[in-house]
C-alpha cells in the first residue's frame, strides 16, 4: 500500500492532459484533427490481480472504487470538463491542487452519497479568475443544496454568462427542470443513474 496513490494518480491524470494540449497544438498547425479526452481519478481498496479462467485472463482491478472511477470518467461529458476526482481523492491532494466541488450524488447500484470535483489544475497554476469562479460557483451550489433553486438559478446564470462554464450551465438547467418539477424530500443529492 502507498498513501502517495491518489496524488501520483491525479499527476498523471494532469500531466497527460497537459501533454494532449501540446499535441493538439501541433496536429493543429498540421491541419489534422484535435482528440479529446476525459479522466476519471478515484481512490479506495481494489482486488488487484490475473482474472478469469486458466485460458483467458487479464491482469486487471476490481472494486467499488473502481467502478466509481469509470463512472466519474464518463460523468465530465455531463458536466463538460475534463478531469473529475472523486471524494476519497480530493481529501489527498486538495493541498497539491486546486478543486471544484462540482455536486454531491448518488450513482447507479449505490445508495451513499459522494461529493464530485473537477480538477483545476496545481494551486500555483490556477488564475485567480478560476479560483473566483469557482468560489462563485461553490457558493451557488449551496443556494442549490438547500433547495433554494430560484437564487442557484440566478447565480448559475451569471457564471454562464461570465464565464461560459459548462457546469453552471448543467447545473442551471437542473435548477430550472426543480423550479417546474419541486423535488420530494429534497437532500440535495442528485441521483446519478447515467454510465
Amino acid at each position: 500500500r502507498n498513501d502517495q496513490h491518489p496524488l501520483q494518480a491525479t499527476r498523471t491524470a494532469w500531466g497527460m492532459m497537459q501533454a494532449l494540449k501540446q499535441l493538439n497544438g501541433l496536429w493543429q498547425a498540421k491541419g489534422l484533427p484535435e482528440l479529446g479526452m476525459r479522466i476519471g481519478v478515484n481512490s479506495g481498496r481494489v482486488v488487484a490481480g490475473n482474472m478469469g479462467t486458466s485460458t483467458l485472463f487479464n491482469y486487471t482491478i476490481m472494486g467499488d472504487c473502481v467502478n466509481l472511477g469509470a463512472r466519474l470518467e464518463s460523468a465530465n461529458k455531463f458536466y463538460g470538463t475534463h478531469i473529475m476526482v472523486g471524494e476519497s481523492t480530493a481529501q489527498h491532494v486538495m493541498n497539491e491542487f486546486a478543486l471544484r466541488l462540482l455536486d454531491k450524488v448518488t450513482v447507479k447500484g449505490k445508495v451513499e452519497p459522494i461529493q464530485i470535483y473537477e480538477l483545476m489544475g496545481p494551486r500555483n497554476e490556477v488564475s485567480q479568475q478560476q479560483l473566483s469562479l469557482r468560489d462563485d460557483y461553490e457558493k451557488t451550489l449551496q443556494a442549490y443544496f438547500n433547495g433554494d433553486f430560484s437564487d442557484a438559478l440566478s447565480g448559475f446564470q451569471k457564471l454562464q454568462a461570465q464565464f461560459d462554464d459548462p457546469p453552471s450551465k448543467t447545473m442551471l438547467k437542473r435548477c430550472q427542470y426543480y423550479l417546474e418539477h419541486p423535488p420530494e424530500n429534497w437532500q440535495g443529492i442528485f441521483n446519478w443513474q447515467k454510465k
